[in-house]
């Protein structure tokens, strides 16, 4: 056996695992990071500044992220990650183009501006039961459960949340049936969680109302995107004595009478002795580190299911375009609902912050299902999205210099703007799929999908697959989950901690 020995082997770089892990550090245990060569958020492409996921955080004030950036002493970094652009958000359908922004009386004038005359009583009512509902699931999230609950003590503390909380008995609810809306009112504030939702997705009362008081009240531009924050937990792991290594890939786990007792990495012989494992891979790419023979009936159920009838694919467009193009009105993100009934009518659209030269940067997101391949794969899906981008972005085509997706494998379009000489010529991202995991029906509280635990003890899943349909606060969930239900598994920091605690008498 390898004389290094880590408790906790984080394997991936998303979020959720990478914010789990530092947690971990600062709570005392040894913590390894293989980043399994995940590429990085940002890369360059004819001289301009692309992302493979939209820089846009809802609920980046919730109280889970607060209580994660206090422990890590990460809040006044993490705020100088936030952008502080007005409005924070722009939503856009053919009828009507409201800003939002961060003083709800504001958005309130914006759509009254916008609604019909005999609506318009009714939106001050509509916003603060929405912002009530919302604040109701920030106190499930503020109380320090294990969300989704699995153990004997994380459902007996569960049980005693249920009579506290009105979500835990309306989880199938009709939301919009029981708020004073109106027809035009209730139509724009139905698109908010469908912008976000996947093909064929039901949203759960919870999850459509804080869906929609994240981001008609803490929607965030995220500056630097996914880079920036996986830097800053990074940083943070390392400053606590543990080890980054974003190079490495494990190739194997080694696992004895159900436990999980050391990783394998690529290009090493020894393996190297562990307590825990968190991983941030899908289940598909997570099962081949392990032996068959080792999975539960139940995982090797779910593995098996791993496709994507249970998830939908995330699709971005990056376009390079320039700045003058861009119209002075426009948020620095915007959700587009293009009215159209083809498989791409709810856009997300993006400004890259970080061009130079009179350049921009514009990213367009939308979720995709099945039936969507083949027009994937022959660009036909590039092509609805821009027919629809030229109505939202006047006089386009004259200023369009750049077209690429990360996620399609269709090499960039270069339509006459010459990269600069100290810039790459040709793209430097692979094409990598991006699959959303959707909520199961019967999760709980319509935002969980696969339980932490892999029936493999010490090895335990995170990120969005865990929790599902909240964007970045989900991962963030689902990382305090995997940070307690390892500090709470480890007798001998517990016995610690109560030494800790206790007064010592002189």
């Amino acid at each position: 056996m390898s004389g290094n020995y880590y408790d906790v082997v984080v394997i991936g770089m998303d979020i959720a695992p990478l914010c789990a892990g530092a947690l971990l550090a600062r709570r005392g245990f040894r913590v390894l990071v293989a980043g399994q060569h995940t590429p990085p958020d940002t890369y360059t492409c004819q001289g301009y500044r692309f992302m493979r996921r939209p820089p846009f955080f809802s609920g980046a004030h919730s109280p889970v992220v607060r209580r994660i950036c206090e422990e890590l002493t990460l809040t006044q970094p993490f705020e100088r990650l936030l952008g502080q652009e007005t409005p924070r958000l722009q939503v856009v359908t053919p009828q009507r183009r409201v800003d939002v922004h961060a003083e709800v009386a504001k958005t309130v004038r914006e759509l009254s501006r916008e609604m019909p005359a005999a609506e318009r009583d009714a939106i001050a009512p509509a916003l603060k039961e929405i912002g009530h509902l919302s604040r109701e699931f920030e106190k499930i999230i503020a109380s320090d459960l294990v969300i989704p609950p699995e153990s004997f003590f994380e459902r007996r503390d569960w049980v005693r949340a249920e009579v506290q909380n009105p979500f835990f008995h309306m989880p199938t609810a009709d939301l919009f049936s029981a708020l004073p809306l109106s027809d035009a009112l209730g139509s724009w504030l139905q698109m908010l969680p469908l912008a976000l939702s996947g093909p064929g997705d039901a949203p759960s009362a919870l999850r459509q109302s804080r869906q929609i008081g994240a981001m008609l009240f803490d929607a965030m531009s995220l500056l630097g995107g996914h880079d920036a924050l996986r830097a800053l937990f990074c940083e943070k792991i390392a400053a606590l004595g543990g080890d980054v290594q974003s190079a490495v890939a494990v190739k194997s786990l080694d696992v004895q009478r159900g436990r999980v007792q050391a990783v394998r990495l690529a290009g090493r012989e020894e393996p190297i002795p562990c307590h825990s494992v968190v991983s941030g891979l899908r289940l598909s790419e997570l099962s081949a580190l392990v032996a068959p023979s080792h999975w539960t009936s139940r995982f090797r159920a779910q593995i098996e299911d791993d496709t994507p009838a249970t998830r939908w694919r995330g699709y971005v467009l990056n376009l390079g375009v320039d700045a003058q193009v861009v119209p002075e009105g426009m948020g620095s993100d915007v959700l587009f609902d293009t009215g159209s009934a083809d498989d791409v009518r709810f856009l997300q659209v993006s400004r890259i912050p970080g061009q130079s030269d009179g350049r921009a940067a514009l990213q367009v997101t939308c979720a995709l299902d099945d039936a969507s391949t083949p027009r994937l794969n022959s660009g036909a899906v590039r092509d609805a999205i821009l027919d629809h981008l030229r109505w939202l972005v006047p006089f386009l085509d004259n200023h369009l210099h750049v077209i690429h997706s990360p996620n399609d494998g269709l090499p960039p379009i270069c339509l006459g703007r010459e990269a600069p000489e100290d810039t790459a010529q040709t793209c430097a991202a692979p094409a990598v799929p991006w699959w959303r995991q959707r909520p199961e029906p019967a999760g709980v509280l319509g935002i969980s999908a696969l339980p932490y635990r892999t029936g493999i003890k010490g090895l335990l899943l995170c990120g969005e697959q865990v929790i599902a349909g909240l964007q970045l606060e989900g991962e963030f969930i689902s990382a305090w989950g995997v940070a307690r239900i390892i500090s709470k598994t480890d007798p001998s920091r517990r016995l610690l901690m109560r030494t800790l605690r206790t007064p010592v008498s002189y």
